[in-house]
């Protein structure tokens, strides 16, 4: 258009446009030579032809592939209340995919997106009762290692270790036409571990992701933190820090969000997190990184505790956490769940707050799933849980990646469903009666232990009562309670004190006689008085 020029600024070729009150097109031609060949280049410059409209590439292109792709799930068979049934991924693709599933999320339909580690997205259809026949759709391929995945109002949005994308299907035939750039506000650092973890959305529509510190520089920016982005991807803000590997995250129905984290440096074990806005969560720097050595030598004095620590045979590298619908998956209705990446298990979460502080404990199924579990979400077609993960560094997976459901299947399940922590013990709520004459105080074995918080790689297990000494605290239970509907068992427990890992282990029955034997891993922050 007439009055437009091209200036050069900051080392920066800027096109400067008038203002218009209508559409206009315009081609730009730069050239680089010397000052006596200008008019040759300006000459060629009008014999341009007009610029083209672009208006036809704006509505999407044909599909690079129109090959109908198709698997057979597998329904888990047994005797449990809940049952895992396996969602076949694809093993031949016209790419030669290697399908290592990364995040995931429903659209309204019930259709599953799923990202994977080698960068791309497929969407699966054909989810029912019998998973008879599962299609799959690539959406997306070419991002940079994404690790969560979200769906706003059927649209996809996935965080790779450079941006959110939002996925654009222009033309509706099932493979995305434009790839936007949603949000990009932080930075990368040239190492194998600089990941952006999880994906999650609040009830006003903000997102969030966790991004880790391990083996970056301190004063890298925008590292080791929460970000909060706005709805519009417009504005972001830090919400917490000191995160070492947080491979993964998680957001209840009130908002309450979650991070995990992973044994190391100032990460004496694996944990969950209920973060607020401006916590420090403990982790401080690689000391192996040189330009660290100084903030590790003074460091905070202290940090934001854990709701729970997890013992490294437990859960020796976390995934992320999700919440339970309260109507269709059972008694476990409500709960949260903590995912295991390198134990490839699930575990349902137990929390309250004392004093406003978050503290609580968790148990695990007794199932067995094909790969290191990340990621999970409840389907809204059906409400049970689906969840995927892959084979990687520290993980007894036995798959590169898997996608699975959780089904219940209608039968009774006795397990904990609530820990309270008394000023003389706890009280454990179960989601069944128990045999009464079952529940006695021999029945229980009590342990308790602290971490040492240090730039050393993880850390021992040391005496609440001789920091200094490495072991476990022996405590007896002298008293075992059962409320008069024989699901909350009231133990006195003399002697329990505030401790970052308590382990009780229970061998009972429930009402019909069958074994309910299990183990709890738990935190207490405070005790109440």
């Amino acid at each position: 258009p007439h009055g437009a020029t091209l200036v050069v600024q900051d080392g920066k070729a800027l096109l400067r446009l008038p203002a218009q009150s209508a559409p206009a097109r315009c081609t730009v031609a730069i050239w680089s030579g010397a000052k006596t060949a200008l008019a040759a280049f300006a000459a060629q410059v009008q014999d341009l032809p007009a610029s083209p409209d672009l208006a036809a590439l704006c509505m999407g292109g044909p599909a690079q592939s129109t090959a109908a792709i198709t698997t057979t799930g597998t329904l888990g068979t047994g005797d449990g209340a809940y049952l895992v049934d396996t969602l076949k991924l694809p093993s031949e693709t016209p790419w030669n995919s290697w399908l290592r599933p990364t995040g995931l999320d429903f659209f309204a339909d019930g259709r599953l997106a799923l990202c994977t580690f080698a960068g791309e997205v497929w969407v699966v259809s054909g989810i029912d009762a019998t998973l008879g026949t599962l299609t799959w759709k690539r959406l997306a391929s070419g991002l940079f290692e994404p690790l969560g995945l979200r769906i706003v109002d059927d649209t996809v949005y996935v965080l790779g270790r450079d941006q959110i994308t939002r996925l654009v299907d222009l033309n509706h035939d099932g493979e995305a036409d434009f790839y936007q750039c949603f949000f990009n506000a932080d930075t990368i650092f040239n190492d194998y571990h600089d990941f952006s973890f999880d994906l999650q959305t609040d009830r006003a529509g903000n997102f969030y992701y966790v991004k880790g510190g391990n083996r970056v520089p301190h004063d890298l920016p925008l590292h080791s933190c929460v970000f909060k982005i706005a709805k519009d991807g417009a504005s972001s803000e830090i919400l917490a820090t000191g995160f070492r590997a947080p491979n993964g995250m998680g957001m209840g129905p009130n908002d309450e969000l979650t991070t995990s984290d992973n044994q190391g440096h100032w990460t004496p074990a694996c944990k969950i997190n209920l973060v607020t806005k401006g916590g420090f969560y403990g982790y401080v720097a690689e000391p192996r990184v040189k330009e660290n050595q100084d903030i590790n030598d003074h460091h905070p004095a202290t940090f934001d505790p854990p709701l729970c620590w997890i013992p490294m045979p437990i859960d020796n590298s976390s995934g992320g956490e999700v919440w339970a619908p309260k109507a269709g998956w059972g008694p476990l209705g409500g709960q949260m769940l903590h995912l295991s990446y390198g134990k490839s298990t699930l575990f349902a979460v137990m929390h309250e707050e004392v004093g406003g502080v978050p503290q609580g404990a968790v148990v695990g199924f007794k199932l067995k799933f094909a790969s290191g579990l990340m990621r999970g979400r409840f389907s809204p077609r059906d409400n049970q849980l689906y969840v995927c993960g892959i084979k990687g560094w520290q993980t007894n997976a036995g798959l590169d990646g898997c996608l699975q459901r959780v089904r219940y299947a209608g039968k009774p399940v006795c397990m904990p469903i609530s820990l309270h922590v008394t000023a003389t013990g706890v009280a454990i709520g179960f989601t069944s009666p128990l045999d009464r004459a079952s529940v006695t105080a021999d029945s229980f074995a009590i342990e308790e232990w602290n971490y040492h918080w240090t730039a050393t790689y993880g850390s021992d297990d040391y005496l609440v009562t001789n920091g200094q000494k490495k072991g476990h605290d022996k405590l007896d239970a002298t008293k075992a309670t059962l409320s008069g509907d024989g699901k909350m068992v009231t133990l006195e427990i003399p002697g329990l004190q505030p401790a970052m890992q308590v382990a009780i282990t229970y061998q009972l029955e429930d009402a019909a006689h069958q074994p309910a034997v299990n183990e709890i891993y738990g935190t207490i922050n405070v005790m109440p008085k």
